[in-house]
């Protein structure tokens, strides 16, 4: 079938995350079917290279200082910035991802750009629906600025039923669940064979609710009995609280701080099993980079997790906070390589089955079409 070519504002943030980084791909992927695309941000997105190279182009919004702001006001400059690039560049639609503040920042420019403004899309990724989307600093504004996109998408029903509950949009704003994707080609291969120790692997932005802590702390419980090494990529918060945990457990030897990497799959081939012992998820893009290499997950029982990682079949899941459930699966799968091979095939394949690439972009096509008839 034959699309309709758009010219498209894509706003999103900057710093490493995954919002940030679905929002690249998304942008990525439009333009690779003939939509012009631009992406709007405060500085150079974290995968700013790959967009270029698809043909995306990119737009750093102005950030005047002044003494007399104690926070720059990021929000109008965003603003201002996106409707000078839809008004330049005769754009046709709006997408935002992450709510806060880029779903004010769509409203903004709307606003500006008066009657004849581009319709929007506001794509939701998690914490800025709960807590931070529900705090009532946030809420009234926010609820106004979504009820005024024409679409929200998000990546889980069960995000999609926490944007129901906490903003109390109409029915014609239910949002559309779109889930996030890989690419499995780009983890061709699979583990490397390597003779060296088990290892597992985990990334985050090392916020109290990806609780990193828990990580270390299970995978103590795996070095006691079994050779193992872990790999921790990311940076935030609690990365050093994660060191001095692993100095303290005497794990020097065994754990590796890799800092932040724009392209994680050198360290997932060097891996066997990713950890995952989150408080809350709304889907869990680590988890599904994970599968896409041939790696069993092991992760929290709640959220979107329970969807990407299907218990017993591409998976373990234990209950947050749960540390020697954590430990015992880790124990479970270095112990039984077989295992390990049968889940990870089983997480490759599920991957190209629910979430390749062309499935995602197919959907946010239809609701970059549908803003027109909602």
């Amino acid at each position: 079938m034959t699309r309709q070519r758009f010219g498209i504002a894509t706003v999103c943030l900057s710093g490493v995350g995954g919002s940030g980084i679905v929002a690249a791909e998304v942008a990525i992927g439009l333009a690779q079917r003939g939509h012009r695309v631009h992406v709007i941000s405060d500085r150079l997105p974290f995968r700013g290279k790959e967009l270029a190279e698809a043909g995306v182009r990119l737009h750093e919004a102005h950030l005047p200082h002044s003494p007399s702001l104690v926070y720059p006001p990021i929000t109008l400059a965003l603003a201002s910035t996106l409707a000078e690039v839809v008004a330049q560049e005769k754009l046709d639609r709006i997408h935002v991802h992450y709510a806060l503040p880029n779903a004010v920042v769509a409203q903004l420019a709307r606003s500006v750009l008066g009657p004849e403004a581009p319709r929007s899309i506001v794509t939701l990724h998690g914490t800025d629906v709960s807590p931070l989307g529900g705090d009532p600093a946030y809420w009234p504004v926010l609820r106004r600025a979504l009820s005024d996109a024409s679409i929200l998408t998000t990546p889980s029903q069960y995000l999609a039923d926490q944007v129901s509950d906490i903003f109390k949009l109409p029915n014609t704003h239910q949002p559309w669940v779109i889930p996030n994707f890989v690419d499995v080609s780009r983890y061709a291969g699979g583990p490397d064979l390597l003779e060296r120790s088990f290892t597992v692997i985990h990334a985050s932005n090392f916020r109290p609710v990806k609780r990193a802590l828990d990580a270390v702390l299970a995978f103590a419980r795996l070095a006691k009995v079994e050779p193992a090494r872990m790999i921790m990529v990311g940076d935030g918060p609690q990365q050093p609280e994660a060191r001095a945990l692993v100095d303290k457990l005497g794990l020097l030897d065994q754990v590796r701080f890799v800092g932040v990497h724009n392209q994680i799959v050198t360290f997932l081939r060097e891996s066997d099993v990713a950890l995952m012992p989150s408080a809350s998820e709304s889907f869990g893009l680590f988890a599904l980079e994970a599968l896409g290499a041939g790696l069993p997950v092991v992760a929290s029982r709640v959220g979107g997790l329970t969807t990407v990682v299907r218990e017993g079949e591409t998976g373990l899941l234990a209950e947050v906070g749960d540390i020697n459930g954590f430990g015992q699966c880790l124990i479970h799968l270095a112990r039984n390589a077989s295992l390990r091979r049968q889940l990870g095939r089983a997480g490759r394949i599920d991957v190209e089955r629910r979430f390749h690439p062309n499935v995602a972009i197919d959907r946010y096509e239809s609701a970059i079409e549908a803003v027109d008839k909602v």
